[in-house]
């Protein structure tokens, strides 16, 4: 058995293909198995992973119809063969001693799950340093690391967040296939990274984070403040719903509060704001936001909550939808994001 299987999903990355299995052919640590997922990328991605699989003998390539992101990385797990499994999207790379430091460590602590950092470049190139932490969680303590992924502590900086993304880790591929752990569509839910952790995460033992930043995020993304997309909210949903039935099937209540945080979190952030930032013309703005306001759920997640405890902001947010207040919403965020400017 190799000691790790490295899974590249690959779709219309020709211009940064390259990079990224440069960095993962060139690990330090050599027992790997390279598995390049060609998504159906219709650009010349298909013949790049069938030239590297010429070069080394430890790629295997898998040409596949498209799918999404998700699928692609399922494509490679059903396949896959090695101790423990690691996943990087193919526009990103990873430093040299990633798999080798993530190993070891996970086989000295006898980890299921061992995370790093990462190092994210936004637009304009700048480089941060996120989720930089050392920090063992045992036994039941893994419940309390998914809390904390569901609903971020309030964080002095970007070191300080959990990232969600499953690229930062090493994960047991026991665990994975014996509870048949395997991504979501991400075109079903907003993070098909997160429901992933909300599947595999309470079945694991040990989970560890050590603090190096060895995964390289770019950012090639295109401005929200130009486009939304009006899906986003049926997957925001559809995440939550989702979240809740594996809370219930796996018999971890405790985290049902958070699960219902990190929809809040959604919809006041990344969905709101993305609806009201955008350039789409106002009556859209407003069947939109009225999609929100209107969903069944929403007198439950009143019931359960206690919106007096809430950061004065998120009182008046919760206000908005409760009472379904259009002008106000797009008042506020236009002059909350106005002040603060991002």
């Amino acid at each position: 058995m190799v000691c790790v299987s490295v899974i590249i999903p690959i779709y219309k990355v020709e211009k940064y293909l390259n990079r990224c299995v440069e960095s993962i052919v060139n690990q330090t640590i050599k027992d790997i198995e390279i598995i390049m997922v060609d998504d159906g990328s219709p650009d010349s991605c298909p013949q790049i992973c069938d030239e590297w699989a010429k070069k080394d003998a430890r790629i295997r390539v898998v040409h596949k119809k498209n799918g999404g992101l998700g699928d692609a990385r399922n494509a490679g797990l059903n396949i896959a063969v090695g101790e423990y499994v690691a996943f990087i999207d193919s526009d990103d790379y990873q430093s040299l001693e990633a798999y080798d430091t993530l190993y070891k460590e996970a086989k000295k602590h006898d980890a299921d799950i061992v995370y790093g950092g990462l190092v994210y470049y936004d637009k304009s190139g700048k480089s941060n340093l996120c989720s930089l932490h050392q920090l063992d969680f045992e036994g039941k303590e893994v419940i309390t690391y998914l809390k904390r992924v569901l609903n971020q502590p309030k964080a002095k900086s970007t070191k300080d967040e959990y990232c969600m993304s499953v690229c930062i880790g090493l994960f047991r591929r026991s665990i994975i296939e014996q509870y048949k752990v395997r991504f979501r569509s991400e075109r079903m839910v907003l993070s098909e990274d997160l429901l992933f952790d909300v599947e595999l995460i309470p079945h694991c033992r040990s989970i560890r984070y050590i603090p190096y930043c060895f995964y390289h995020y770019c950012y090639n993304g295109e401005s929200l403040t130009q486009t939304f997309n009006p899906i986003k909210i049926e997957r925001c949903i559809c995440q939550y719903e989702t979240m809740l039935r594996v809370a219930e099937q796996l018999n971890i209540s405790e985290i049902k509060s958070d699960i219902i945080d990190n929809f809040i979190m959604n919809i006041r952030g990344s969905i709101m704001k993305g609806i009201i930032l955008s350039n789409m013309a106002f009556h859209d703005k407003k069947k939109h936001l009225k999609t929100i306001y209107g969903y069944k759920e929403w007198n439950n997640i009143f019931k359960l909550i206690k919106i007096q405890d809430r950061s004065k902001l998120e009182q008046i947010i919760l206000f908005i939808i409760k009472y379904r207040c259009v002008l106000v919403n797009i008042l506020v965020y236009r002059l909350y994001y106005s002040l603060v400017k991002k």
